[in-house]
């Protein structure tokens, strides 16, 4: 499956009782990532499908890459939405890459 086809799966609704009452799963993921909430299962997205997995030999590693790039970018979407709505607290911007907050501190 394709990160596109995984995308329109997920659009449609496909997948919908993973993310129900406020408990959050990876619907791609075989192994128990367990009930989380929505923030965790966003990095948990974002992290596999920037990063090289450690898959099983039956697994291809650029398609469970791409179904979590794509899981990540519907739940951005979800997320905007929700955030433009009010029922979400905005985001809080990141520090920057390379900002020592523990040097500043003295």
């Amino acid at each position: 499956m394709t990160s596109r086809l995984a995308r329109c799966r997920l659009q449609v609704g496909q997948y919908v009782s993973y993310f129900a009452k406020g408990v959050y799963r990876c619907p791609f993921c075989t192994r128990r990532l367990g009930r989380t909430d929505f923030n965790c299962l966003l990095m948990h997205a974002e992290n596999i499908g920037n990063t090289n997995p450690k898959v099983g030999a039956s697994v291809n590693p650029h398609s469970f890459r791409a179904k979590h790039m794509a899981l990540g970018m519907h739940l951005r979407s979800i997320q905007r939405v929700e955030i433009s709505a009010g029922r979400m607290p905005p985001l809080k911007p990141k520090a920057p890459k390379g900002s020592n907050k523990w040097r500043q501190m003295g």
